[in-house]
């Protein structure tokens, strides 16, 4: 496994920063159904944008036992004056493994020790119960909704946001 972009990593999977060349993957797992219900799509320009961006961090997750991909990180705000991160999208080509557990652990990680943040922000629409849930059991915070601020094939849809701070993180 070629490591020259990690950025962290655990026993199971890595982050790296990713490279144009993993960008049409990125959007083939943005594209499955169980993950365009609830994140928005981006072309391959947009991504090419983020990758090459310095605000934000674009980030390939890659299960070390069988150096694939297999989901992806977007980060916004990196180096704000404020301190404020915004954990802008996830999404996990197989479901059921704990990537994407193990990811908010890497993520919290990457952004209070590595980035020195003093608050990591999501928004998650309030129907997407699993996700919702696993921000809870990590100790983000519900700061308020949305309401029908997004608007979607089937009608509008609320989002929830969410936070954690620096004075709430506990290293894993």
């Amino acid at each position: 496994m070629v490591t020259i972009n990690k950025l962290i990593e655990s026993d199971k999977i890595i982050f790296l920063k990713t490279e144009v060349k993993d960008v049409d993957e990125i959007i083939s797992i943005e594209s499955q159904k169980e993950n365009s219900n609830f994140i928005f799509s981006w072309p391959k320009e947009r991504h090419i944008e983020a990758i090459n961006n310095p605000n934000e961090l674009h980030v390939t997750i890659r299960d070390k036992e069988r150096d694939s991909i297999i989901g992806y990180v977007l980060l916004s705000g990196i180096g704000d004056t404020h301190g404020s991160i915004e954990f802008r999208r996830i999404a996990i080509k197989e479901k059921g493994r704990g990537y994407g557990r193990e990811s908010i652990k890497l993520i919290k990680r990457l952004a209070f020790e590595e980035e020195k943040c003093h608050r990591l922000w999501l928004d998650v629409y309030d129907d997407n119960y699993k996700a919702l849930n696993l921000y809870l059991s990590k100790k983000f915070r519900i700061e308020g909704v949305l309401r029908e601020s997004r608007k979607g094939q089937n009608g509008y849809r609320s989002m929830i946001v969410m936070s954690i701070l620096e004075t709430e993180y506990e290293p894993c």
